[in-house]
């Protein structure tokens, strides 16, 4: 991250492989504190991303709550992307509590007419994004946010235009007009 000048390491923290959720932590924590201390001494900070349970391949900490919790604990930051924690029990209540430790928001939308794991340009899905963006915003977090725009919805569409549409529609949200 250095070596980029990049102010953030962003990670969903790594696959539990079927342990309980205190084992990760713990190994999280272990694992984790060498780089903390770079990162600290570098200027870095570094950002956990909570991931829905289909992603435990990738990370062990499926919830907001979790990620909070964890947060502060080890004085890191957080990455909530609205397509892992749109269901959340008092989702509004964790972005508003939340907002002073978010690295960034990344902004995807999902379809629930089958499986959800394929993300659709932010407005065309059914993910509450403008009522949990609006929390983050009346909060406090000024930004930075990320459009995730993948998957096959998106390819078919093509990047160019799907790209332009989800720029289009955060920005409408941040200057309040949707």
């Amino acid at each position: 991250a250095r070596r980029l000048g990049a102010s953030t390491l962003q990670t969903t923290g790594g696959s539990a492989g079927g342990r309980p959720h205190e084992w990760a932590v713990d190994q999280f924590v272990r694992a984790s504190a060498p780089v903390l201390s770079a990162a600290a001494e570098a200027g870095i900070r570094v950002a956990l991303e909570p991931t829905r349970p289909q992603f435990a391949h990738v990370g062990f900490v499926h919830t907001l709550r979790d990620g909070l919790a964890l947060a502060r604990e080890l004085g890191i930051w957080l990455v909530p992307d609205t397509a892992h924690i749109w269901w959340e029990p008092d989702v509004a209540g964790l972005l508003a509590g939340g907002a002073p430790l978010f690295a960034a928001v990344q902004v995807a939308d999902l379809a629930f007419g089958g499986p959800v794991l394929e993300r659709l340009v932010p407005g065309d899905g059914a993910v509450p994004i403008a009522s949990m963006l609006a929390v983050t915003l009346q909060a406090g977090f000024g930004g930075p946010f990320e459009l995730e725009i993948i998957g096959s919805a998106i390819e078919s569409e093509g990047y160019e235009s799907a790209i332009e549409r989800s720029l289009a529609y955060l920005s409408a949200l941040l200057a309040g007009q949707s």
